[in-house]
C-alpha cells in the first residue's frame, strides 16, 4: 500500500483495463466515445484505480501471461462481456432468457471446440434479440429496402454469384458501431441468398466480405450486415432470433469476421434452432470493425 502511495482508509477498486478500453471510452487526446460500460468511465475517478495494463494491448497482454507462467486455458480464453451477459440479450433481461442464452453460448462453444476453431478466434459468441422489445422503427423503410434489393442482386449479377432467391431488408432493430472514430446507433441489414430447392447459397467469404463492407459504406442509417444461416419463418413474423458473432483480431481495436467452414456454420445454426421452438432465426454478423463493434452493445 505505501509503495503504490495508497491511502488504507480508502476504497482501493482493481481493474484490467487495457488500452482499447481507454481509446473506446474516450480516454486518449483524440479518441472518441464509442463504448459507455467500459471500466475506463469518469465515474471511477473519485476511487483509487489501480490498473496495471491500462497501456497494453490485448496481444501484449496475452504475452505478458505467458511470461508469467499462466495456464493457456486462461490466456486463450475468448473475452467474457465486461458488463455480463446482459449485454448480449438485446430487450428485457428475464431469468428464462438467461437461461436459454446459455444454453445457445454452450451450443456455439462445443461446435467451435470440436471443429478447432476455438483458439483461432479472438471470440465467438450468440447474441439473442428479442425483436419485439427491441423494435426501432427505421426511417422511410420500405423505400430503402427497395432499393437494397435490387441494388444486392444486380451487385451479385455483376460478379457472377446470382443466387435464384435472394433477400435484403433493413432490421428494425440496433446496435452500437463505429464511424469514422464516431460512435455510430444504427440498424443492420439482413440478407437471404438461396437456391429453388430453399436450401442456402454458400456465397465465397471473400465475397461476402467485400458486399458487406460496399452495404455499410453505401447505405444510410446501416451499420452492419447479417447473413441469414437458418429461419422458420418470414422476416416479418419473427420474434427472438440468435445472431452469431465470430471474431478475429489482434489488438481488438480492428477486427474481422471469421470465415468459418459453410458446414460449421449450418451445423451451428441448425442446433441452435433444434435447441428451442423460441427461436426464428439465426443469422452470422458478416461485419468488420469498423465499422461494426465486436460486442453489439
Amino acid at each position: 500500500m505505501e509503495d503504490l502511495a495508497l491511502e488504507p482508509s480508502k476504497w482501493v477498486l482493481a481493474q484490467g483495463t487495457i488500452y482499447p478500453d481507454i481509446v473506446t471510452s474516450g480516454g486518449s487526446k483524440n479518441a472518441k466515445v464509442i463504448k459507455t460500460h467500459h471500466n475506463a468511465l469518469p465515474s471511477l475517478r473519485s476511487l483509487e484505480v489501480v490498473e496495471p495494463l491500462r497501456h497494453l494491448y490485448k496481444d501484449e497482454v496475452r504475452e505478458l501471461a505467458a511470461v508469467l507462467g499462466l495456464p493457456d486455458k486462461f490466456i486463450k480464453r475468448h473475452p467474457f462481456p465486461g458488463p455480463g451477459l446482459a449485454v448480449r440479450i438485446a430487450g428485457r433481461v428475464t431469468s428464462d432468457k438467461l437461461a436459454l442464452y446459455r444454453r445457445l453460448d454452450e451450443i456455439v462453444l462445443q461446435r467451435l471446440r470440436a471443429a478447432d476453431w476455438y483458439e483461432p478466434l479472438w471470440m465467438g459468441f450468440p447474441i439473442l434479440i428479442d425483436m419485439a422489445e427491441s423494435r426501432s422503427e427505421v426511417e422511410g423503410a420500405a423505400h430503402l429496402t427497395s432499393q437494397l434489393h435490387e441494388w444486392v442482386r444486380q451487385w451479385l449479377a455483376d460478379r457472377g454469384e446470382l443466387p435464384s432467391e435472394i433477400e435484403a431488408s433493413i432490421l428494425p432493430i440496433r446496435s452500437v458501431g463505429v464511424k469514422g472514430d464516431h460512435r455510430t446507433y444504427e440498424h443492420p441489414v439482413q440478407l437471404w441468398l438461396a437456391h429453388d430447392s430453399g436450401r442456402r447459397a454458400r456465397v465465397p467469404h471473400d465475397l461476402m466480405e467485400d458486399l458487406s463492407r460496399a452495404i455499410t459504406n453505401r447505405t444510410k442509417s446501416v451499420n452492419r450486415v447479417l447473413l441469414t444461416l437458418a429461419a422458420n419463418r418470414p422476416v416479418a413474423a419473427w420474434r427472438q432470433i440468435v445472431v452469431l458473432r465470430m471474431l478475429v483480431s489482434v489488438d481488438t481495436l480492428t477486427s474481422d469476421w471469421g470465415k468459418l467452414d459453410h458446414d460449421l456454420l449450418d451445423d451451428i445454426a441448425s442446433d441452435i434452432m433444434h435447441s428451442s421452438t423460441e427461436i426464428d432465426a439465426v443469422l452470422l454478423d458478416v461485419t468488420q470493425k469498423p465499422p461494426g463493434t465486436m460486442e453489439w452493445e
